[in-house]
């Protein structure tokens, strides 16, 4: 219903028609090293950790890591539970 309204498909395209000018703008700025503390959160199940973790180590100088088990992809809506004190814990220590 909602996608076949009028312009209810526009925001799902503008997102692909965007995708080279993120590219060259995220390059452009991963020339510089981000200075803050990033979180990188991953699935136990995902098969990505070790790729993603690696990814934002090339554009961050202060990367902390950590795994939820018994999840996927889809971290918030798996294990809430986890993933909120995962997130309170960063917050709590970065400030």
């Amino acid at each position: 219903r909602t996608y076949a309204a009028p312009g209810g498909m526009t925001g799902g395209f503008n997102h692909y028609r965007t995708l080279l000018e993120d590219g060259r703008q995220c390059r452009e700025l991963a020339q510089r090293q981000l200075q803050m503390p990033v979180l990188v959160l991953v699935g136990e199940q995902s098969g990505i950790g070790d790729k993603l973790i690696q990814g934002v180590q090339q554009v961050a100088n202060n990367v902390q890591h950590d795994q939820i088990k018994n999840s996927g992809h889809w971290l918030a809506e798996e294990q809430p539970e986890a993933f909120t004190e995962k997130l309170v814990s960063f917050f709590a220590s970065a400030s």
